[in-house]
């Protein structure tokens, strides 16, 4: 059997959270997964609702560590900032900025996200192993949630911004 990987989003409040399977990452101006940025437009100088996703991985594996995740292509637009931290519990989503450093725009050397040494399917809580951490298969598992926002500052254009493209790798024995 062969390893999967998937991204999904948590959503709603820090005492219900649902779990949402993605087929994007677009930031707007709602707490949802898979948004169309035009219906949820973020107003210049305002902030995107924070996102908090995650990686899952299933199957016939060894191990997975080492995951790294950057910004891999698409330009920032004037007045435009993308924040990310890979290693952070859920807490409610919201338009107030995080303060989390701006994404790294290539590969970093050392592994940025972590991974859980205990989890539960629907947990709210996560406990960090530390910088990177390892998943032990066969089976499953997944990061600790990465926050992502999008901020902006009264510079920036109206209208949609061009498209981003953010990577992940992982080693996988």
């Amino acid at each position: 059997m062969a390893t999967t990987f998937w991204w999904r989003e948590l959503n709603g409040s820090s005492g219900s959270n649902t779990e949402t399977t993605l087929t994007n990452i677009n930031f707007g101006n709602s707490n949802s997964a898979n948004l169309t940025p035009a219906s949820y437009p973020i107003a210049a100088g305002n902030n995107s609702y924070t996102k908090y996703v995650i990686g899952i991985w299933s199957g016939d594996f060894t191990q997975i560590n080492n995951v790294k995740f950057w910004k891999a292509s698409g330009s920032l637009v004037t007045g435009e900032t993308i924040q990310m931290t890979g290693s952070i519990e859920f807490a409610t989503p919201s338009a107030t900025d995080a303060g989390d450093p701006a994404v790294v725009t290539a590969q970093p050397a050392v592994a940025n996200v972590n991974i859980p040494w205990w989890q539960y399917e629907g947990a709210t809580a996560w406990f960090a192993a530390g910088p990177g951490g390892v998943i032990n298969g066969p089976g499953s598992g997944s990061t600790m949630p990465m926050r992502l926002q999008m901020l902006t500052t009264a510079s920036s254009p109206a209208g949609p911004v061009n498209t981003k493209t953010f990577a992940i790798t992982y080693d996988q024995q």
